[in-house]
């Protein structure tokens, strides 16, 4: 985030020395260097009401872009570098970066009681989506048998039990398969026979689709999402594994069960459109644990 005009480093890079283990010593020296940097030089005379305030800036840059690069990557930086091996290849990471996506779930706690979603008049908290999440996580490993690198779709529109699916699957090391909402029933299904979906969890216009197929046109288990009694017809449903949304916050605190993930681990398979031939999924170095 190092802009050439403005002060969005400033906010970034002491957000950052405040979030990580910094000393007290190493947050002031960033917030002085930075402070140098970009703030204004006002005039000491205070201007009256009728007057008009004067300031001088300072030559930019105040402090070079290869001097900012080196002090905040620096050994010891909030944003210190460091080289690894990725699938063969080096590349250059920050080395106080989670370590792959479950980290980033786990780090999700710290914001507590704080909105993290919203969907029309529904709030859904941190802490709350934490606890759904880590509910609905033993629940496929204990009801649905789902193991380190098995597929789990996700078909359904923009509903906050979508973050839900997709963290709950990536945290215990299953593979989350993003598919078209919308798509036709055949388009699913080709999407859970292709990526071989042991569990697809759905909204009730995609357990439609799905339903109004031939039996056999796919091997999924499906989970229901915000669907019609009439159309689950004996389908589970997520209110069922873990409870309605009222009351995630009564869920237990409990991280959702150990996989020992992999940075090379894949986390997900993105597919193509299929213009001119069929849907292809895609499980490259972009849909890997890395973050």
């Amino acid at each position: 985030m190092l802009l050439r005009r403005g002060g969005t480093v400033c906010f970034s890079a002491l957000s950052t020395c405040q979030q990580t283990n910094a000393s007290r010593a190493q947050r002031y020296r960033y917030r002085d260097f930075l402070r140098c940097a970009f703030e204004l030089r006002f005039a000491k005379n205070t201007p009256q009401r009728d007057q008009k305030m004067t300031y001088e800036r300072r030559n930019w840059p105040a402090v070079s872009l290869d001097e900012t690069y080196r002090l905040l990557t620096a050994p010891g930086a909030p944003f210190e570098m460091e080289t690894i091996d990725v699938a063969g290849r080096p590349y250059r990471l920050y080395k106080k970066a989670h370590r792959d996506l479950r980290g980033i779930f786990e780090a999700s706690k710290a914001w507590g009681d704080r909105t993290f979603l919203v969907f029309e008049n529904e709030r859904l908290t941190f802490a709350e989506h934490y606890r759904a999440t880590s509910a609905l996580a033993w629940r496929l490993v204990d009801s649905y048998g789902v193991k380190k690198g098995d597929r789990v779709a996700i078909a359904m529109r923009n509903y906050p039990e979508w973050p839900i699916a997709f963290w709950a699957a990536t945290t215990i090391g299953a593979i989350a398969v993003p598919l078209n909402a919308w798509g036709t029933g055949d388009d699913l299904a080709y999407g859970l026979r292709d990526s071989d979906a042991s569990v697809a969890i759905v909204d009730g216009e995609r357990l439609a689709r799905l339903k109004s197929l031939a039996p056999g046109s796919h091997s999924a288990k499906l989970i229901a999402v915000r669907t019609a009694s009439d159309i689950r017809n004996g389908t589970d449903t997520l209110e069922d594994l873990i409870g309605p949304a009222s009351n995630y916050r009564a869920l237990p605190d409990r991280a959702p069960p150990d996989r020992n993930i992999h940075p090379d681990d894949d986390a997900t398979i993105l597919y193509t459109s299929g213009h001119d031939r069929p849907p292809q999924g895609s499980a490259g170095h972009p849909s890997k644990h890395h973050v």
